[in-house]
């Protein structure tokens, strides 16, 4: 709704004498192709604001993909050249070569995040627990890692990794992790605002754990949970949740719950799985 408005602005801002259709034109294109561009990443976006807040998350490409990025910065760079250079036509060529080579490598994102979904729900089923979601998406900085998260019907949580390499895609799953949410938990993430912000945020992809010595719970963002080397590990960000007696509960963020190994993650990316833990 707001393309239009935003597309002005930037076109009276950056046009530097390019007729003003074309400059609004590719203004209006690049506005209009940021949100469904966050919608393809784990952390999607609310698309449809303000007539449906859902979040709309595809979980094709990492946040951060220094090939996507690539593809896109050689040919906005490679156009501009030939622009420089009064190659016009060559120019708008490698534009659009950039901009196609970047749609298609969403596209084969999509074909690999499904490939490693198919995988993992076949070993599921082989270990006859039935399940009610399933969420697959990439690691950062490349698209043949991927995390996966499964939620049980009967509550609990199932994480790992996936890897598709030219071939088939592998999977390692953990064993099922409880969910420990109290009864009071729904009534609590409709009272305190730092659990509802929370929960739309993750769409629902949350587990409650007990924190240690039984003082209240910690909440987790499954979406980026701990991997195999440590399935029951906390997420990225969360909260610490406190029993106030009648009030609404405490909740303190916290970030930081997982510290990546580098090594580990590159070895997964380029040697393989390790082997299958308990299941």
């Amino acid at each position: 709704m707001f393309a239009p408005l935003g597309a002005l602005l930037v076109a009276a801002l950056l046009r530097r004498g390019a007729p003003w259709g074309l400059a609004f034109g590719c203004a209006l294109v690049g506005w209009l192709t940021h949100g469904p561009l966050d919608g393809c990443t784990t952390y999607g976006t609310e698309l449809w604001w303000p007539f449906d807040r859902s979040r709309v998350a595809w979980n094709n490409v990492a946040i951060v993909d220094p090939v996507f990025t690539a593809v896109l910065a050689v040919g906005l760079f490679g156009s501009g050249i030939l622009h420089r250079r009064g190659r016009s036509k060559a120019g708008w060529t490698a534009a659009l070569c950039g901009m196609s080579l970047s749609l298609a490598y969403l596209g084969w994102g999509t074909v690999r995040r499904d490939a490693v979904e198919v995988v993992a729900r076949e070993e599921l089923a082989s270990r006859a627990q039935a399940v009610r979601r399933v969420m697959v998406s990439p690691t950062p900085l490349n698209n043949v890692l991927w995390r996966v998260v499964a939620q049980l019907d009967d509550g609990r949580w199932v994480n790992g990794l996936g890897r598709i390499g030219w071939a088939e895609a592998e999977v390692r799953l953990s064993a099922p992790m409880p969910d420990e949410r109290p009864e009071q938990a729904p009534e609590w993430t409709r009272t305190a605002r730092g659990l509802a912000v929370f929960e739309h945020f993750t769409s629902g992809w949350t587990r409650w754990k007990r924190r240690p010595g039984g003082q209240g719970w910690r909440v987790i963002d499954m979406r980026y949970a701990g991997g195999l080397s440590d399935p029951q590990g906390d997420g990225l960000w969360g909260g610490d949740v406190t029993e106030v007696p009648d009030a609404a509960p405490q909740v303190v963020r916290y970030r930081g719950g997982v510290r990546p190994d580098m090594g580990d993650f590159a070895d997964r990316i380029f040697k393989g799985l390790a082997p299958p833990g308990p299941s």
